[in-house]
C-alpha cells in the first residue's frame, strides 16, 4: 500500500477510513467550511499518527491547534 501505511494493520486502516468518513459527513451535514473540515481532519490524523509513533503527528497537531484557536476566536468562543 505504499510507504505511508507500511506496518499498519487492516483494523487501523479501516478505523482511519471510518473517522475520515465521519469528518466528511459531519462537514456536509453542518455545512461547515473547507477550513473547518481541514481542522477536523487534522485532529483525527494527529491522534492516529501519534498512536503509531509517527513524527508527522506534530505537523498535523500544530495545524489543528492553531486552526481550532482561530475558529474559536472568530466565533466568539
Amino acid at each position: 500500500m505504499g510507504k505511508w501505511f507500511k506496518g499498519w494493520s487492516a483494523y487501523e486502516l479501516v478505523w482511519l477510513g471510518v473517522f475520515c468518513g465521519i469528518a466528511v459527513g459531519l462537514t456536509a451535514i453542518m455545512k461547515d467550511s473547507l477550513f473547518g473540515f481541514t481542522v477536523f481532519l487534522t485532529g483525527v490524523l494527529c491522534v492516529v499518527l501519534a498512536a503509531k509513533g509517527n513524527l508527522m503527528s506534530y505537523v498535523f497537531g500544530m495545524y489543528n491547534t492553531f486552526g481550532y484557536a482561530y475558529l474559536a476566536y472568530t466565533n466568539g468562543i
